[in-house]
């Protein structure tokens, strides 16, 4: 009995392991050099960007604690370069049927009009969303916000894509701290389990005694 509550004990470890594992790569964009307080227009290792209305290449727009700080490490991006950017990455080893936790961070830039504000995402056919600009941002720096859904893969590997959607006007929202993983169980579940666990380590010192 002992041996099968580590084993089950075990498989949650594990599964808390996998969990934490994130599909995109340089979500937070560190990987990108950049002077501390200032920005710059970049090629991505790691993504593909275009401008948002097109297919035409173009380079990405990265703050180092610039125009506000970071959500997450230094670096952020801002999705209006010289005009509204969409950024693009392959998501790898997906597993048919299941499902996984999408999750960024955005902020309105400071003194910004809603109407240059807003994105959008979609992971192939599987999963979209948008936001509009909130409005004007008046304290200063960024006011994160965090956008979090959930789609079910139906194919081993699809492409995530999040692009600006306001006024193309090299004034727009900021991302930051992008993943891809799969769905953590809910607290009840793991606390339903683990209260299995103990009625099992009951019932084995109960028939211990007998």
């Amino acid at each position: 009995m002992k041996k099968i509550i580590s084993l089950a004990a075990l498989a949650v470890l594990s599964a808390g392991a996998s969990a934490a594992t994130n599909l995109i790569t340089d979500g937070s964009f560190e990987s990108e050099i950049t002077a501390a307080g200032t920005w710059q227009l970049v090629t991505p290792s790691a993504w593909t960007v275009k401008t948002a209305t097109g297919n035409t290449t173009t380079k990405l727009e990265v703050r180092n604690d610039n125009v506000g700080k970071a959500q997450d490490g230094v670096n952020f991006i801002e999705l209006d370069g010289n005009e509204n950017d969409k950024i693009s990455q392959t998501l790898g080893g997906l597993t048919v049927g299941e499902t996984y936790t999408v999750s960024f961070w955005f902020s309105d830039r400071t003194g910004v009009a809603a109407s240059s504000e807003g994105w959008s995402l979609k992971i192939g056919s599987d999963y979209a969303a948008s936001q509009a600009g909130g409005g004007f941002n008046t304290s200063g720096g960024n006011q994160w916000q965090h956008f979090t859904g959930s789609f079910t893969a139906t194919k081993t590997s699809d492409v995530f894509s999040l692009w600006g959607t306001g006024k193309s006007d090299s004034l727009g929202t900021s991302i930051d701290n992008i993943s891809v993983t799969t769905a953590v169980p809910e607290p009840t579940t793991l606390g339903l389990f683990a209260a299995g666990l103990a009625m099992l380590g009951v019932s084995a010192r109960r028939r211990k005694q007998q």
